[in-house]
């Protein structure tokens, strides 16, 4: 899982230019038939103490969506998620030209509460 997640963010960093109204990224979750759908919104707006922000967002300018075969639960599977993005993030957040550069970043499945992850 690590190195399909690692391979899609190198495909959003070179499709990808995030509008400048854009302050807060959020990796939506949500189950499939065969596992798990991690996929990519931007919102203009954040709000720490309301996840309702991630509900009116926006698609980037093109719609991201991994699907992730996956026999694990949901809560094991957010975690995961939310480790490889920390670590990954980590290292792409301080490039000026990244997508992910200046942004708020969460993570969460659709009806769940949101984690913050940078």
């Amino acid at each position: 899982m690590k190195e399909k997640i690692h391979a899609w963010l190198d495909q959003i960093e070179k499709e990808v230019v995030v509008p400048q109204h854009i302050i807060a990224l959020n990796f939506g979750l949500y189950d499939t038939d065969k596992g798990y759908c991690v996929y990519l919104v931007g919102a203009s707006e954040y709000d720490e103490s309301d996840d309702s922000w991630a509900e009116d967002v926006e698609n980037l300018p093109r719609e991201f969506f991994l699907e992730i075969e996956a026999q694990s639960d949901w809560k094991e599977f957010q975690e995961q998620v939310v480790s490889i993005l920390g670590e990954e993030l980590k290292q792409r957040i301080v490039n000026a030209s990244s997508p992910f550069y200046n942004k708020v970043i969460t993570t969460g499945f659709d009806d769940g509460p949101l984690t913050r992850i940078m």
